[in-house]
């Protein structure tokens, strides 16, 4: 049995208490940015609290006023879970922070009216505390535990869409544009009642990358057009390699938020497989990272494309129809978040006319399966 010598375990020790200042640093700039966008006279009234890291904690997250002011973080939801996760529940301690040092006079239950209204007011969710599953535990979860009538109909239209596994693309085309109809009909129909609950997430799609290259901001734009979400690119920390990269958050409902992340999955798996099955000939002359950028792009460009014209048939016009209430829903969501959220564009210089072109070929071709289950991602992520 090997022991560790004097200079590992003093390595070890230096390492997790730079991630435990690195992780505190964090979430203090998260408290910072979210309560800079407070009312005048909440942030008058708030200061920052202590942050504190607990393993022994039941719940994932823990406000303490008074004299503390102390807010606790599960130490098993930072090591576990995604960073959207933290943030859903820093969110909803930050709520009860406010209640508690904004409106000190309210006398009720923690969980209380005020309490709800400011985490309307927030975007926070009022449900993220004590042993509520966490944010990416609700995303993996198999939608067939559930039997609301979203989780039915998100039943119903990966059924169909096995239909798309087809080698034949028109009948594959033909399912994709039968699910669409079938998800429309479901907008229309759905009680007011039900619309009204349904849940807004946040969910980080992919792994972080260093930079927002043009492909994947093409890419982003592609979900956020037609899949019925709100894209936005932060940065998200990386407490092991001490680094940030950028992060691209989807937000809108869980079912259209999985689907939104599948197609993400797919697209980049099967810019890889078009990319390594492109004939050397066309690729010959810029075959290295740049060109197969240049590839993504155009394939990318070319699968919008097909997005656009099937967006003429009858059927995606009557859910582009009954999606406006979501869409206003989804606004309002991301204004709590984001209240001083700022839109970009950028156009780049195409070098490779051949690659583009090859990509964009290759684009109009592509048939995705949605899958709504991350067990059934895994199995239908490969090329159309």
């Amino acid at each position: 049995m090997s022991t560790k010598s004097l200079e590992q375990i003093v390595a070890e020790e230096m390492l997790g208490q730079n991630i435990a200042v690195a992780v505190s640093t964090a979430l203090l700039n998260e408290w910072k940015s979210l309560t800079s966008c407070f009312p005048a006279e909440w942030q008058h009234r708030l200061r920052p609290p202590l942050f504190s890291l607990n393993a022994r904690m039941d719940g994932w997250g823990c406000w303490h006023g008074g004299e503390k002011r102390l807010l606790e973080i599960n130490l098993s939801l930072l090591l576990q879970h995604s960073w959207q996760s933290v943030l859903e529940v820093l969110r909803h301690e930050v709520a009860h922070q406010v209640v508690s040092e904004c409106f000190p006079e309210v006398q009720e239950s923690a969980h209380g009216q005020k309490f709800r209204a400011v985490c309307r007011a927030i975007g926070a969710n009022p449900a993220a505390s004590g042993t509520y599953p966490t944010l990416d535990q609700r995303m993996q979860a198999d939608e067939n535990e559930s039997l609301s009538a979203e989780a039915r109909l998100t039943s119903k239209v990966q059924k169909l869409l096995a239909l798309s596994e087809s080698a034949n693309e028109h009948e594959a085309r033909q399912a994709l544009l039968k699910a669409r109809e079938l998800t429309a009909k479901y907008s229309l129909s759905l009680p007011e009642a039900e619309s009204r609950e349904e849940e807004y997430v946040a969910w980080a799609v992919g792994q972080p990358v260093p930079r927002r290259e043009s492909h994947l901001l093409i890419l982003a734009n592609i979900l956020q057009e037609f899949y019925q979400v709100a894209v936005v690119w932060m940065q998200e920390p990386d407490f092991l390699m001490q680094r940030r990269g950028y992060a691209l958050v989807v937000h809108g409902s869980c079912s259209k938020v999985k689907i939104a992340s599948y197609v993400y999955d797919c697209l980049l798996r099967q810019i890889d497989s078009s990319w390594e099955q492109l004939s050397w000939q066309i690729k010959a002359a810029n075959p290295g990272a740049r060109g197969r950028k240049e590839f993504a792009e155009g394939l990318l460009r070319g699968f919008r494309d097909a997005l656009r014209q099937q967006n003429e048939s009858p059927e995606v016009q009557a859910l582009v129809q009954s999606g406006r209430d979501h869409q206003e829903r989804l606004q309002e969501y991301l204004h709590c978040l984001y209240p001083r959220l700022v839109k970009f564009s950028r156009q780049r210089r195409t070098w490779d006319p051949a690659l583009q072109a090859a990509g964009q070929a290759e684009g109009k071709k592509l048939i995705l399966h949605p899958g709504l289950d991350r067990r059934e991602m895994q199995r239908k992520c490969l090329p159309g």
